[in-house]
């Protein structure tokens, strides 16, 4: 649902939105009118410096330390991390009580059953109602028209069994 409204805003977005977005964020080829709009980034420099000496001056900053210094302190810490599926269950495990040993059975896993037919076309009735029951929702009756009729065929695509299959030894 939430990509469908993605797609619905993005495709009621102007173009000239979009140009007018990137003009402003910097991107583009630099022309008259960037130039001369070009901050003062000296100024912006001096103004930091004066704003450090300040916080020095009121005895703010440990001595020693330099505005690069303060600035770069933490651009090495870790702030994230990758965590694979069996660390994200073994914190999970932790919290709530799971076995070392259910973590990282990728053997074992099991796949959702197939739905069968009379659960398919059970599904499809129910979008169906839904949607039958609003205005303005007839692409959606379409689209599952569609749906339906790109399903049928593999609804339908079962062999007989033989009677001699249901006692068969095992």
């Amino acid at each position: 649902m939430a990509v469908e409204m993605v797609a619905a805003a993005w495709r009621a977005t102007r173009q000239s939105v979009i140009v007018n977005c990137f003009r402003n964020s910097g991107f583009g080829t630099p022309g008259r009118e960037t130039a001369e709009a070009a901050p003062d980034c000296a100024g912006a420099v001096h103004q930091h410096e004066d704003a450090w000496e300040h916080l020095r001056l009121a005895d703010e900053v440990p001595t020693g330390m330099s505005f690069s210094d303060y600035v770069n302190a933490d651009a090495n810490a870790v702030t994230t991390e990758v965590l694979d599926d069996g660390d994200i269950l073994r914190l999970v495990g932790s919290v709530e009580g799971v076995a070392a040993d259910d973590v990282d059975n990728d053997s074992e896993v099991t796949e959702a059953p197939v739905p069968t037919p009379g659960q398919v076309m059970d599904a499809i009735d129910l979008l169906r109602q839904f949607a039958g029951a609003h205005e303005g929702t007839e692409d959606a009756l379409d689209a599952l028209q569609a749906y339906e009729k790109s399903v049928r065929p593999l609804l339908t695509k079962r062999t007989q069994a033989k009677i001699s299959d249901f006692f068969a030894g095992k």
